[in-house]
């Protein structure tokens, strides 16, 4: 079959089956939306839909595609009618829509008059995700504004002397065979709109600190270039390799919790709680034993952290066991030593009080999705009834704590996974055959059918 035939039978015949049996299976279930918007290479502002929901079909959540539209002004308004009106075309209920994720842009999540607000007065139940992954990002970017700008810069330039230069590429290859016996990984390109790149960029430039200084050192004089020798110095100067070797496991830790949100399935609440690796530890570096014991988990996330009664002295403060050993071996003056160590504090400092501003959304969401865990549901002493988030139970309270009582009773097969556990409840029947515990399930199925990553959206844009 030829590519024009192979195309009309997908657009004429598969893809409005496919997309017919989609919504027959979402029929009258809760859902939400996953929503992103891109410039194509034709400059076109699309706006691309995803749904999430638990399929009864399939007896799993279901993350897929739902439609690409076309705007002519990107505008809170204009955004949410075209949503509206998509929902209205594919015949799905609005009152049915339980969450938005989106990347946190201000028209689609503002405050006040963005996309968001527009959908919440119509159906004032309406839950909203921010993008975890675009959250990290921003954190991170905004802490490293705390470091010297040349350490990136640095970066950067190093990839640009390479990237369009095979003869410099072949001359490096050459030298880095000489010196370390084998073949030097490809520098990285820092990437503006995923920040977190640069965590690769540090490592690779790590690993190969040495070669790249050996190689600048020769080029500045072969090449009588002004790049070349400004890349020379700033590999001599020992602060950029300081900064640089205090950024890189920072960094590497913030970029595995955004790999695990970008996971297209995986247990939510065991997710969530990748958040508190991040954010407690990152306290405890700075803040003194008196404050970070004396506070539970909780209390961390109201701390005051403008307060500089709370935080340890320089020569206290945790700035990672390979930087310290540096930081002794190097020849740098005291003063210069003391600079640095005070531009690392000032970073780690801001990194808490941005993942402080970020993140308590999603922490709070985290709370929620503890109490509905099967290890705290099936235990003795549960929790009560009205600790349950309500706002995703639409049942009379009198019924809901009859059922919840005696599901721990019942016998289910031993899972820590969420999504695996409430679907068991779902589907449980007792001995006459009927589903006793649809009513107490359909709650924890709402939560875990609200969006997460929105980054999957990406792969549906036209490159």
């Amino acid at each position: 079959m030829h590519r024009t035939q192979c195309t009309a039978l997908i657009t004429s015949a598969l893809g409005p089956y496919l997309k017919d049996e989609m919504l027959k299976d979402i029929g009258t279930s809760p859902y939400s939306l996953l929503i992103d918007e891109s410039t194509d290479i034709e400059v076109k502002k699309l706006l691309c839909i995803c749904v999430k929901y638990f399929s009864i079909k399939h007896k799993k959540f279901v993350s897929t595609f739902l439609g690409m539209l076309e705007l002519n002004q990107p505008s809170a308004e204009d955004i949410a009618n075209a949503v509206l009106s998509l929902l209205e075309s594919c015949n799905l209920e609005t009152e049915n829509v339980i969450g938005i994720g989106t990347d946190g842009a201000s028209v689609m999540s503002g405050k006040h008059h963005s996309a968001f607000t527009l959908w919440r007065d119509k159906q004032p139940s309406l839950q909203l995700v921010r993008c975890i992954c675009h959250s990290l990002d921003i954190i991170a970017k905004k802490a490293i504004r705390s470091i010297p700008s040349h350490a990136e810069f640095m970066i950067r330039e190093t990839y640009k002397w390479f990237a369009h230069s095979p003869k410099r590429q072949a001359d490096y290859r050459e030298l880095y065979l000489t010196l370390d016996g084998g073949m030097p990984l490809k520098l990285i390109s820092p990437c503006e709109t995923q920040w977190l790149v640069m965590a690769d960029c540090v490592e690779r430039l790590l690993e190969q600190y040495d070669a790249l200084s050996l190689h600048f050192s020769t080029e500045s004089y072969v090449e009588h270039c002004y790049a070349a020798r400004m890349l020379q110095e700033m590999y001599h100067d020992e602060t950029n390799l300081l900064y640089l070797t205090f950024l890189k496991p920072i960094l590497q830790d913030i970029k595995v919790v955004n790999k695990i949100f970008q996971l297209e399935s995986g247990d939510a609440l065991h997710i969530f709680r990748y958040l508190y690796t991040l954010y407690v530890p990152t306290l405890k570096r700075i803040l003194k034993p008196s404050v970070s014991t004396s506070n539970h988990q909780e209390h961390l996330q109201s701390l005051d952290l403008q307060s500089s009664a709370i935080y340890l002295s320089q020569e206290d403060v945790d700035l990672g066991l390979a930087f310290r050993k540096k930081l002794e071996e190097s020849k740098l003056t005291s003063v210069s030593k003391d600079g640095i160590v005070k531009r690392c504090l000032e970073f780690l400092k801001v990194l808490a009080c941005e993942y402080q501003f970020h993140l308590p959304e999603s922490l709070s969401m985290l709370k929620k999705l503890e109490v509905l865990s099967p290890q705290k549901v099936l235990a003795d002493c549960k929790p009560p009834v009205t600790d349950l988030p309500h706002a995703f139970f639409t049942y009379p309270l009198e019924v809901l704590e009859s059922q919840w009582r005696i599901i721990s009773s019942c016998s289910f097969p031993e899972t820590s996974n969420m999504e695996s556990f409430w679907m068991e409840v779902y589907n449980y029947t007792h001995a006459a055959g009927k589903h006793c515990f649809h009513k107490p399930a359909m709650g924890p199925i709402k939560m875990l059918t609200l969006p997460y990553p929105v980054l999957m959206l990406k792969g549906y844009f036209p490159k």
